[in-house]
């Protein structure tokens, strides 16, 4: 199963809230199995992948954290 955000669309938001000075709001890894299909093929982990991205700072509100 693929993620439901590609990493193109995780960037483009962040570039959008930023250009705008809001906050990001993402959902991240709400059960141990979506946790697992994020860890196993792009990082160590659903944070992980998101900080690889370059998309946490202390404007994304991380929510449903697994």
């Amino acid at each position: 199963m693929r993620p439901t955000a590609t990493a193109s669309a995780l960037r483009r938001a962040k570039e959008i809230v930023r250009s705008r000075q809001a906050s990001l709001f993402i959902h991240v890894a709400e059960t141990r199995k979506e946790r697992e299909q994020i860890a196993k093929p792009m990082a160590s982990s659903p944070i992980g992948h998101l900080a690889t991205l370059g998309t946490l700072d202390h404007h994304t509100v991380r929510i449903h954290c697994v």
